[in-house]
């Protein structure tokens, strides 16, 4: 792949989140101190199509999708088949359906005689989708700046907890702090910790988990 083609495809994809983030600055609430409020629907909206891998959107958001794939394929030197909708030649150039999700394309190199180019070029994208499902399977480091974020948040509440009450006098009580402060740091994963303790060599309930009284 030649560096005039990374840039070309560079440049689209600048543009396509150019256009994406004019989207969302239109969408929101623009308030006075300059920030903007995005609304719950589209959150809720978002959030979907966010947790919903591309085989399982909609025909729609699929096809929207194929359509930014189709400026990269361009970028990259490829010729694009468009098969229009059943609207009217006057009205083509300002029919949705034709331009954004009604088309179906298909995708062929520019120079049908160049055998070896295809082959390189079809190894090329290939490559990509497998480095973008590797990619996807890693979290992002928004997703690592929470996951952090939730850990911090954690120990801190388990600490304010020992100091608060783990030197008020009784078993009964430093037991029900050691508890509390598991529950704090293990989260939804406090079930399980609890199970894996109490099982051993008679079964499932070889050892008991006191979990102390409040003080």
């Amino acid at each position: 792949m030649s560096s005039d083609t990374r840039e070309a495809v560079a440049g689209v994809q600048h543009e396509i989140w150019s256009h994406w983030m004019r989207y969302l600055f239109n969408m929101a609430r623009h308030n006075p101190d300059g920030s903007v409020t995005i609304s719950a629907d589209l959150v809720d909206r978002w959030t979907r199509q966010i947790e919903t891998r591309y085989a399982d959107l909609t025909e729609r958001e699929q096809e929207s999708d194929r359509h930014q794939a189709d400026k990269v394929l361009l970028a990259m030197g490829w010729t694009l088949v468009e098969t229009p909708c059943d609207c009217t030649p006057e009205s083509r150039p300002f029919c949705w359906r034709c331009q954004r999700t009604g088309v179906r394309t298909s995708t062929a190199p520019a120079n049908q005689e160049n055998s070896e180019a295809e082959k390189r070029l079809r190894a090329q994208l290939d490559a990509w989708v497998e480095l973008h499902k590797m990619q996807s399977a890693l979290p992002s480091r928004e997703e690592d700046d929470a996951k952090m974020a939730d850990q911090e948040r954690k120990i801190k509440a388990a600490i304010s907890l020992a100091v608060q009450y783990g030197q008020i006098p009784g078993d009964h009580h430093k037991t029900w702090v050691i508890d509390q402060v598991l529950r704090i740091l293990a989260g939804s994963d406090y079930a399980e910790i609890i199970q894996a303790a109490c099982d051993g060599e008679d079964g499932p309930d070889t050892y008991m988990w006191n979990v102390g009284i409040a003080p």
